[in-house]
């Protein structure tokens, strides 16, 4: 009953467009109100417009083909119907348009076009010339469910989202950020133990106190004596400046004394007593006692100028007493006059 109201309406409705006349009882029919909802899909060409457009079925199924009737005034040249447009997405083309049966409208008293679309929005919607008014409501209820469609069902809608290589590489880029960080904190977190747990080195003139005594103890020859004083002042070199100083010549310390941006001076008597030393070691005279005492006394005196003293170094007690025992004695034997009287051995 609803599809034959609408037939009969649409029938009148291109009966008085084609007479160019209102339809009987004088006034013009009232068209039913639009739902809100209402799409609307314009048609245009390049040519001139047709007297009426129509839209047949005025019921249709998601998917089904819906045709669009173009009635042209007598004796027009339309343009070919392949040149008509829609400005939607969901009317498409058949592509292979078959013959159009009998349709349920009056003789056309000019040319007549068909377009065939197939509708993929479900609701209710208008046809519409350009920007003439839109005609009658159609509606769009239900799918197409047989699978003997000649094309499949589907929604032009675009998928949303975002595309999967950008996710991946997103995912990639985060692993490594996350993997870098990870690494650079695991480093930190191993200096930083390494560091609590490094025992730090106690001053270097404990140890060559210590061994100084030892060898004032010892029987030993002259030359030997002297060759020993040399390896345990090469020993503070190192440990005190932080110079390889144990396999090195004087003119090689003076050379990494002044790389390092030591005083010159200071290391320069070091270097002045390691060379006494060597040269009195290989002498072919023997070496009297004096010679030795100067050598020690200037040692000594040396060492004392610039030797630091244990405040934030975790020394154990009995050391730095068994070192301060050992150097007070070796100044009881051999006091700061050496120095005064320059390096000599």
């Amino acid at each position: 009953m609803r599809t034959g109201a609408r037939a009969i309406a649409i029938l009148m409705l291109l009966a008085a467009a084609a007479a160019g006349q209102a339809p009987p009882g004088g006034a013009a029919m009232p068209m039913p109100p639009a739902p809100p909802d209402t799409a609307v899909a314009r048609f245009s060409w390049s040519g001139e417009p047709p007297r009426a457009l129509t839209v047949w079925p005025d019921e249709a199924l998601f998917g089904q083909e819906v045709i669009a009737i173009l009635d042209h005034a007598p004796g027009a040249s339309p343009p070919p119907v392949d040149s008509l447009r829609v400005d939607v997405p969901w009317l498409e083309p058949v592509a292979e348009a078959g013959a159009v049966g009998e349709l349920p409208l009056p003789p056309p008293e000019g040319p007549r076009q068909y377009a065939r679309y197939r509708i993929y929005r479900e609701g209710p919607w208008r046809a519409a010339w350009d920007d003439r008014e839109p005609g009658p409501v159609a509606t769009v209820t239900g799918r197409v469910d047989d699978p003997r469609a000649i094309e499949p069902v589907r929604d032009p809608r675009p998928i949303g989202g975002v595309p999967l290589w950008v996710v991946i590489l997103a995912a990639g880029v985060l692993t490594l950020l996350a993997i870098a960080l990870l690494f650079r904190r695991w480093r930190r977190r191993r200096v930083a133990l390494a560091i609590a747990h490094r025992q730090l080195a106690p001053p270097a003139w404990i140890e060559a106190a210590i061994r100084l005594r030892s060898l004032e103890q010892e029987a030993l020859l002259d030359r030997d004596h002297l060759d020993a004083v040399a390896r345990v002042l090469r020993r503070y070199l190192h440990g005190r400046f932080f110079i390889a100083a144990e396999e090195m010549t004087a003119d090689e310390v003076r050379a990494a004394a002044r790389r390092a941006g030591w005083a010159g001076e200071t290391l320069d008597r070091f270097a002045d007593l390691l060379a006494a030393c060597d040269d009195a070691r290989y002498a072919p005279d023997l070496i009297g006692s004096r010679r030795l005492r100067d050598c020690l006394a200037t040692t000594l005196d040396l060492i004392e100028a610039v030797r630091i003293e244990p405040i934030w170094t975790p020394v154990p007690a009995s050391e730095l007493a068994e070192a301060k025992a050992a150097w007070s004695w070796l100044r009881e034997r051999y006091p700061a006059t050496a120095a005064a009287r320059g390096v000599r051995c």
